[in-house]
């Protein structure tokens, strides 16, 4: 295996700019009432302190911050943090909950990481630590190599490696679209690959977490017919069946979905 084989493949698969920033959008109102996540329960922030990642110095970037909770809990243990996220809705949620909150030492700025030129906006080296939880902003090689570009020293990123959800799922399958895309499944893959014939060796632990989702069911019409858009064309016809298959399965007005989601967590030093 060379780059080359690592590079066939590894590009983008958001295809539609405008259909992903109205499906974070329709998100970020349910991601704007999680709880900040805590240092002492979530294995994420765990992992950044036992490898020492931060202290009172440090400069974070986080890339595809959502509603900025990740980027919230870090301030606390870091110098400044910065968080930058393609959705408006989210980016506004950011500010609104750090401004609650009283951090001061962290901002939120709308920008396509797809289309961002670290060179341009001076972030090359810029960050001691730089992430990316549970985002697509990173998935192809240009995404993921000036995303490490960013760090003088930690990077991590959090991807799903296997996931099941019983709603999405079905939807795939019934729009004939099943297989032909899952993203993030091979991005770890190809950002372990590179970064080890690059000799930098990278880590990799592993999580488990299944839980359940509850939308109303309009909202969760768009959200999943969004979703899709944002990486593949969708017929007429196509967005009726799923229209159809989400008024037959829901109650009480509500689509309930179980997602079961392993993830990993890559992380290395530049």
């Amino acid at each position: 295996m060379d780059i080359s084989d690592i590079l066939k493949g590894w590009d983008l698969k958001t295809k539609n700019k405008q259909a992903a920033i109205e499906w974070w959008n329709s998100m970020s109102e349910g991601f704007g009432e999680r709880p900040i996540p805590s240092f002492t329960k979530d294995n994420f922030l765990q992992l950044l302190e036992i490898k020492q990642m931060l202290n009172e110095n440090t400069e974070v970037l986080d890339v595809g911050c959502g509603t900025g909770g990740y980027a919230i809990a870090i301030a606390s243990r870091a110098k400044n943090v910065t968080g930058l996220d393609l959705s408006p809705q989210m980016i506004e949620a950011a500010n609104r909950r750090a401004a609650d909150l009283h951090v001061g030492n962290v901002r939120f700025d709308i920008v396509d990481w797809h289309k961002f030129d670290i060179k341009k906006e001076a972030f090359k080296r810029k960050f001691d630590l730089v992430f990316a939880h549970m985002t697509p902003a990173i998935q192809s090689y240009e995404t993921f190599r000036k995303f490490s570009d960013c760090s003088r020293g930690w990077c991590a990123i959090v991807k799903p490696v296997k996931r099941s959800d019983t709603v999405y799922d079905e939807i795939l399958k019934i729009t004939g679209i099943s297989g032909k895309f899952q993203l993030g499944d091979s991005d770890i893959l190809n950002a372990f690959a590179l970064l080890f014939m690059e000799e930098r060796y990278p880590m990799i632990e592993y999580n488990h977490k299944c839980f359940e989702s509850k939308q109303p069911l309009e909202k969760g019409a768009n959200i999943y017919i969004n979703r899709i858009k944002s990486m593949h064309d969708l017929a007429p016809e196509q967005e009726t069946k799923i229209r159809d298959y989400l008024h037959s399965i829901a109650q009480d007005g509500l689509i309930n979905a179980v997602m079961d989601t392993k993830t990993a967590t890559l992380y290395w030093h530049v």
